[in-house]
C-alpha cells in the first residue's frame, strides 16, 4: 500500500469577481501619516451593504482603521462597529472604491549608506507589508464573503534634514 502526498487546490476568481488589492498612494503628502490604498472593485456584483475587515500580517505593522478614508469611489463609510471593521454603503457593479489605510511602524525603516567621491546617498531599504482582506458582502442574491491575503512595498517617507546643504548638483 503507498501513500499520496496531500495535494494542494487552487480556486481563481472568475475575471468579473469581486477583488481587492493594495497599492501604495498615488500622491504622498509629507504632512500626513504613512498610508496605502486598498483598492475594492465590486466586479459584477450590485452590493447593497459590504463589512471591510483588515488585519495586519506582517511584524511591527499598525495599522490605524479608525482614520481611513474613503478616496475615490461612491460608496461611503456607514459606521465603525469594531477596530479594524468599516461598514460600506451601496456599491453598483463594475465599480472601484480606493480606501487609504494610515499606518505605523514598530521601527523605522533600515537606511543603508553608500559613501560616493563627491557626496554621501541615502539607498531605502524596500519592506513587504502584508495584510489580510475579508469582506462580508450583501447582494440581491444573498450574503457573500471574500477573503485574500495582499501585500504592498514600502520605503520610508521622504524627508530632508535641516542641517544638510544643497548644491546644484548634489547634497553634500
Amino acid at each position: 500500500m503507498t501513500a499520496t502526498k496531500g495535494s494542494l487546490i487552487h480556486f481563481y476568481p472568475r475575471p468579473s469577481a469581486l477583488a481587492a488589492r493594495l497599492e501604495l498612494p498615488r500622491h504622498i503628502s509629507l504632512d500626513e501619516s504613512r498610508s496605502f490604498e486598498v483598492i475594492l472593485s465590486s466586479g459584477w456584483n450590485d452590493i447593497s451593504k459590504a463589512e471591510f475587515r483588515i488585519r495586519a500580517a506582517s511584524a511591527g505593522l499598525r495599522l490605524q482603521t479608525a482614520n481611513a478614508q474613503i478616496r475615490e469611489g461612491e460608496s461611503k463609510i456607514t459606521s465603525r462597529p469594531r477596530p479594524g471593521t468599516l461598514e460600506l454603503g451601496n456599491m453598483s457593479a463594475e465599480s472601484v472604491v480606493r480606501l487609504r489605510i494610515p499606518f505605523a511602524l514598530e521601527k523605522d525603516l533600515p537606511e543603508l549608506s553608500v559613501c560616493g567621491p563627491l557626496s554621501q546617498f541615502i539607498i531605502e531599504l524596500l519592506i513587504e507589508c502584508q495584510a489580510r482582506v475579508e469582506l462580508d458582502y450583501w447582494t440581491e442574491q444573498g450574503q457573500f464573503s471574500y477573503s485574500t491575503s495582499a501585500s504592498v512595498f514600502i520605503t520610508s517617507p521622504l524627508g530632508v534634514n535641516v542641517q544638510d546643504l544643497f548644491t546644484r548638483h548634489a547634497f553634500v
